[in-house]
């Protein structure tokens, strides 16, 4: 199963982040420190996109009881005397 928030919330901003880079390409060159800043911003929130791609989230099931866990814990730990 996939995450659309999630899908969304980086897609926003990854949009926000290059609406900023263009705002600043248009007033100043692109070694201007912020400039670069910001395109490597653009750049983890592309690989952060791939990411959640290729490793969607997924529901995982296992045959322990945590309940029983606990308890077999508490009953197997010696006793103070």
């Amino acid at each position: 199963m996939d995450n659309p928030q999630l899908m969304e919330h980086l897609k926003s901003a990854l949009l926000d982040l290059e609406l900023k880079r263009s705002t600043l390409l248009s007033k100043f060159e692109p070694t201007y420190r912020p400039v670069q800043e910001v395109e490597q911003q653009i750049k983890q929130a592309r690989e952060a996109i791939v990411a959640a791609e290729n490793a969607p989230l997924r529901d995982e099931t296992t045959d322990r009881d945590p309940t029983y866990e606990a308890v077999r814990s508490e009953l197997t730990r010696p006793t103070p005397i």
